[in-house]
């Protein structure tokens, strides 16, 4: 089945006129929460644009991570949010924090706040703030420098989802916009929705250093979750060597200079722990090479439920053969820039600061190669099922080898390396691994592709 009759969207930009919105219908999905927190943080050009503002997402641990709704309408709720908060904040951080308010039948009821550090909103247009705002109408906006079109056109989607969108704000203190929503939950009474495959990744002792201590204290949050032991390391104590063992160091690749480096190379030479280096996802170092040459794994910030879940699944509950094919991968032999992309393969679903990279940080070009992906690639599935069954080997192995390359040049790094251990298996025509990759290339496909599509809306219709 093709991409765009699995999703059932158009390639073309949507009628996002105020007078639509009375007809808008919502698309029920069912989705992982966290994956639309990727699509928002993939869309915002304003994230992108080297503010030097810190974005932080909060999560509270009851709620659910799997919910149904429309993820592309919601994820533009808050994406108009962020936008908003992130263009009237000059530093500072925003902070989106996630709430569960009820349950009701099979449905839960979540709190979105978006909280930010900046100007704040006039007490004279606060009231208009969530109103059209057509032609210059509003005078209490246009005197301040608002424009509330994109603001109102959220509260009509969050009431669509039988919902309300509210705003408090104090002037040179910062603004907060809370948007409550109803959605179908699955597993509503679930009380822990990320459950570890092995105790082996439970209760582990957790070193933190991190630039940012806000920063910090989210990540903390999230792997307390799975009752770990976790230590923010202040910066007047960051001598790893006079420290004690730890099971994980988490170090944010902002404070990975030379002394650092060599303390990390000689602390994991005595203690047996897995370094994890943290990058921020749309302003990354330019110069860490050498910290993504001795690193085992690689997250982005910001962080969420999810990420911690997969990396930890990743670390302590897969098979040995994985755990051992990714051990070779991971040697010190290895030249800087390919162990950077095997890093970002393992954890990545799309990552479209790269995808831009590469299309010369110019968006609509970027857009163009997708759009053409897309057209060349709808197909893919049935392609490779019908290689795999006719048992055409050397075919299979050149169309993967071509499919792989292109995956990894707009930045869906995950679905690359399932499609590279295709093409391994292609070449010693073996069966039984060729059927397990293809089955893991139809699961990661859909969400790799559901990324994609979300960020080509999101970035669409942000040109109008």
């Amino acid at each position: 089945m093709g991409f765009f009759s699995k999703f059932g969207r158009t390639k073309h930009k949507e009628d996002r006129s105020v007078n639509t919105l009375e007809a808008l219908e919502l698309s029920l999905n069912e989705f992982n929460i966290n994956s639309m927190f990727n699509d928002v943080v993939n869309a915002s050009e304003a994230i992108s644009s080297a503010k030097g503002i810190d974005l932080i997402f909060e999560t509270a641990s009851d709620v659910p991570a799997k919910v149904i709704s429309d993820r592309l309408l919601l994820g533009e709720v808050l994406l108009n949010l962020l936008d908003n908060a992130i263009a009237f904040t000059d530093k500072g951080e925003v902070r989106l924090n996630v709430t569960r308010l009820e349950n009701k039948d099979e449905k839960v009821r979540l709190r979105f706040d978006v909280i930010d550090t900046g100007v704040g909103i006039h007490p004279d247009a606060l009231h208009d703030i969530l109103i059209p705002f057509l032609k210059g109408d509003i005078e209490s906006l246009s005197v301040f420098d608002l424009e509330g079109k994109g603001l109102y056109r959220a509260r009509e989607i969050v009431k669509k989802m039988q919902g309300t969108l509210s705003v408090q704000s104090t002037e040179d203190k910062g603004t907060t916009f809370s948007a409550e929503v109803l959605l179908n939950a699955v597993n509503v009474n679930e009380k822990r929705h990320y459950r570890l495959p092995s105790t082996a990744a439970l209760s582990l002792k957790i070193l933190i250093l991190e630039d940012n201590e806000k920063q910090a204290q989210a990540l903390k949050k999230f792997l307390e979750y799975f009752r770990h032991d976790v230590e923010i390391v202040e910066e007047k104590q960051k001598d790893l060597l006079k420290r004690g063992t730890c099971d994980i160091l988490f170090i944010s690749e902002k404070l990975m200079k030379q002394k650092l480096v060599e303390q990390v190379l000689l602390y994991k030479s005595k203690v047996a722990c897995a370094f994890v280096l943290v990058e921020d996802m749309l302003r990354p170092v330019k110069n860490d090479k050498v910290a993504l040459s001795i690193a085992d794994h690689l997250i982005f910030k910001p962080y969420n439920q999810q990420t911690i879940f997969e990396l930890l699944v990743n670390l302590y509950g897969e098979d040995a053969s994985e755990k051992n094919e990714e051990k070779e991968i991971g040697t010190q032999t290895m030249s800087g820039n390919k162990k950077e992309t095997d890093l970002k393969k393992r954890n990545q679903i799309f990552v479209v600061k790269d995808g831009m990279q590469r299309a010369g940080n110019d968006k609509k070009y970027f857009l163009k190669v997708l759009d053409n992906y897309l057209a060349m690639y709808d197909d893919s599935e049935d392609i490779l099922l019908s290689l795999i069954k006719r048992r055409k080997y050397s075919a299979l192995e050149k169309y993967s080898r071509e499919l792989k390359g292109i995956l990894a040049n707009i930045g869906a790094y995950k679905l690359s390396n399932i499609v590279l251990k295709l093409e391994k298996a292609s070449k010693t025509e073996n069966l039984d691994e060729s059927q397990k990759w293809i089955q893991w290339y139809q699961q990661e496909c859909t969400e790799t592709l559901q990324e994609i599509d979300n960020f080509r809306i999101h970035a669409m219709s942000k040109e109008h």
